[in-house]
């Protein structure tokens, strides 16, 4: 896989365009990123070889929609809303149930 973070790295959390958006326009300059991030504790966490639909039921607003893909310590990817649209519609064309690696 490409580059991956150590989980001992993160610190605040993951900071999405939606929780951008909720910071008001005259405080964004002043807004730290760990001030906006969804806390890692409210974040879905999976590893590549999950099923996508044992991750769907843990996916929810608190989080945006995303889960953070974990192999080990590492963090090696990030599901999001479309990942998991596209995922759905190959696994229409396929007989066996999407998982989260390609």
């Amino acid at each position: 896989m490409g580059t991956s973070v150590r989980v001992s790295t993160l610190r605040s959390g993951l900071v999405t365009l939606r929780s951008m958006k909720r910071v008001p326009a005259g405080q964004r300059s002043t807004v730290r990123a760990a001030d906006m991030a969804i806390p890692l504790a409210q974040m879905p966490r999976a590893a590549p070889a999950d099923l996508l639909t044992d991750l769907l039921p843990r996916l929810g607003p608190q989080s945006d929609g995303r889960a953070l893909v974990f192999e080990g310590n590492h963090l090696v990817g990030i599901v999001s809303p479309s990942d998991v649209a596209r995922r759905l519609q190959l696994g229409e064309l396929r007989s066996e149930p999407p998982r989260l690696a390609a």
